[in-house]
């Protein structure tokens, strides 16, 4: 998925912003996940999804030696961070 046209522009932004901690809400499958952590391993990312199995498999990304992937099961209608808890929301 790294060649969409929508991830490529988004994290041609993101380049430009530098963020320092990034939440990803509704990761899903991680068409827009994966390509975001290949290009910038070095960003602490927060990755959530209301599907149980969804963020399961990306607590084993995480848990496989991806140490800068969190993953949170919860609703974007209803989200469990306190407010600035990120410098960067993604939800594509």
């Amino acid at each position: 998925t790294m060649g969409l046209p929508r991830v490529q522009a988004v994290l041609g932004i993101l380049r430009g912003i530098g963020p320092s901690e990034l939440l990803d809400i509704g990761s899903g499958r991680g068409a827009f996940l994966w390509p975001l952590l290949d290009a910038m391993p070095w960003l602490p990312v927060t990755a959530t999804d209301v599907l149980d199995g969804r963020v399961a498999d990306i607590r084993r990304v995480a848990e496989g030696g991806v140490t800068t992937l969190t993953a949170v099961q919860a609703d974007a209608a209803d989200l469990p961070f306190a407010d600035r808890s990120f410098d960067v929301v993604t939800l594509l």
